[in-house]
């Protein structure tokens, strides 16, 4: 998943250097494809971490309800 956000970082980042009419790869793109880096891997954890979240949220749910009935 963070293989996938780099990547979109990288996509970002080429877009962005396209629209600001730059013609070197200078520190301020460096820092920009860092900034979308640790944005996108950031939004990868979350998404991750809510799912599971979510997940185990509803298995226990599931399994208490199936105790109960026992």
């Amino acid at each position: 998943m963070s293989a996938l956000a780099v990547l979109h970082a990288v996509l970002l980042t080429c877009s962005w250097y396209r629209r600001s009419t730059r013609y070197t790869v200078d520190l301020v793109v460096m820092f920009k494809f860092l900034l979308f880096a640790v944005g996108s891997v950031a939004d990868a954890v979350f998404v991750v971490l809510l799912a599971a979240s979510l997940y185990f949220q509803f298995l226990y749910k599931v399994r208490g309800d199936i105790a109960a009935r026992v």
